[in-house]
């Protein structure tokens, strides 16, 4: 019957030093490092960070046009890429190609008018 007692007691003493452990949180606090501290760090492990001096730009390959189906959004849209110096001259003219390419399909003679016109002002753009 001893033996029992002293088993359990042990048993006991045993959960209650386990169930300590649960208590113990981990150390989430950040910790202030230092530049050279990281930098030395990445040197270590072979790796640097690299930061870009510009950002890459999207090329004309990344970017499409897409026509809406709304020859009058699509050509206002051209409109404030003709004004916008930041837009390409090759955007613009892949833009009216697309434009161009709907017109045909819904067989709309306006809008080719319309991107005609837009060609024409696409070529003295730059004068």
């Amino acid at each position: 019957m001893v033996p029992v007692i002293i088993g359990a007691a042990v048993g006991l003493a045993g959960a209650a030093l386990l169930s300590g452990d649960d208590k113990k949180q981990p150390d989430t606090e950040k910790r202030q490092v230092s530049e050279d501290y990281v930098k030395w760090q990445l040197d270590r492990a072979g790796k640097n960070i690299e930061t870009p001096s510009t950002p890459r730009r999207g090329s004309l390959s990344d970017m499409k046009f897409i026509p809406s189906g709304n020859f009058g959004a699509d050509f206002e849209k051209i409109e404030n890429m003709l004004a916008s110096p930041n837009v390409s001259d090759k955007f613009i003219s892949h833009a009216l190609q697309m434009i161009e390419s709907r017109a045909k399909i819904d067989w709309n003679d306006q809008a080719l008018n319309f991107v005609a016109y837009y060609r024409e002002k696409l070529r003295n753009r730059g004068w």
